[in-house]
């Protein structure tokens, strides 16, 4: 067989075969007589057993892993086997993992012209969790007001938690912001573990918390008063509390407890301006109450909301009848 020579001299067969074959040969033999005896010979070489084994030990969830194989000597194509576990083999050698855990597989060389197949012994490869990203979705609240926070980004299914930072602002489980002042609110969200995920934390997120729009109304707009008589106003806010104040400013036909809101018609005709304020700490609220007083009645008392642009000291803003007032002579 190739590879392999004879020596007529010794009849020693050396050498290492090539190739998977069989020959025959003939050995003559002559003794010193000149007697002449042939046999005939048949050389098989066989072929050679291989091994192989799995490289690849671990994995992660989600993430396509390339399956390798070492050992081997063989040239034969090498596939890749499924055993158990939560994965599965796309030809060639790609190992898709379909949850985190132990997947089982196996290798095997096929047969070429000098070696023999072979099959690796099962290969336990450890598919780890995946990594994933949340982030919180909130960017802005209202004092007074919660709010529900929301994340995305994420992948797994993990409970989600939600952390105070700093600023004025609380949070009670599972997802409400709680605000307490005007300001920024700093947070960060927590996806907990899963079966396949791990848990992650997301980046401090800023949430812009404005003043509360609110507004102060009274409770009743028209009465029919006469001269000398009182008439209880009462001003409510539309949210929230705070102390009331009255004014009647530069009316000439009445008088208002500033503390109380006890209103007394002080003239038989002229004009009634009232105008409350709500003060507390993020806004203060005013409303005008305007009316005509003549034949000792007061008629149709209206209520103007106007706003303002001024800023007051402690960033309180004030909403009053500078913009928008009335009077009636």
């Amino acid at each position: 067989p190739a590879g392999l020579t004879f020596d007529a001299t010794d009849g020693k067969v050396s050498g290492t075969p090539t190739a998977n074959e069989t020959k025959s040969i003939t050995i003559d033999v002559t003794d010193a007589l000149g007697t002449t005896t042939s046999t005939n010979y048949s050389i098989a070489v066989a072929k050679m057993s291989q091994s192989i084994s799995v490289s690849n030990s671990t994995a992660t969830f989600g993430t396509n892993s390339a399956l390798m194989a070492t050992g081997f000597i063989g040239s034969g194509a090498i596939s890749f086997d499924w055993v158990s576990g939560p994965c599965s083999i796309t030809a060639p050698n790609t190992l898709v993992s379909t949850g985190a855990g132990d997947c089982v597989v196996t290798a095997t060389i096929a047969a070429d012209a000098t070696h023999l197949s072979q099959t690796s012994a099962p290969k336990t490869i450890t598919v780890g969790k995946s990594v994933q990203t949340i982030s919180v979705v909130s960017t802005a609240a209202t004092y007074g007001t919660n709010s529900t926070l929301t994340t995305s980004g994420y992948s797994g299914t993990g409970a989600i938690s939600y952390n105070w930072v700093s600023g004025p602002c609380a949070i009670t489980a599972p997802n409400t912001l709680v605000t307490t002042a005007i300001g920024t609110c700093v947070v960060t969200a927590t996806i907990s573990t899963d079966a396949n995920y791990l848990n992650a934390t997301s980046s401090q997120q800023s949430i812009t918390i404005s003043a509360a729009t609110r507004t102060l109304g009274f409770s009743t707009t028209t009465y029919a008063l006469a001269y000398g008589a009182t008439q209880q106003l009462t001003a409510t806010p539309s949210v929230g509390a705070g102390t009331v104040t009255y004014d009647d400013g530069s009316s000439t036909a009445c008088d208002v407890n500033a503390s109380t809101g006890v209103l007394t018609i002080t003239a038989a005709s002229g004009t009634c301006v009232v105008v409350t304020k709500l003060v507390f700490p993020v806004l203060v609220l005013s409303t005008d109450l305007e009316g005509l007083v003549t034949r000792h009645v007061v008629h149709d008392l209206h209520v103007n909301v106007g706003f303002s642009n001024r800023i007051a000291t402690k960033f309180i803003f004030t909403f009053g009848c500078n913009v928008v007032c009335k009077t009636f002579k």
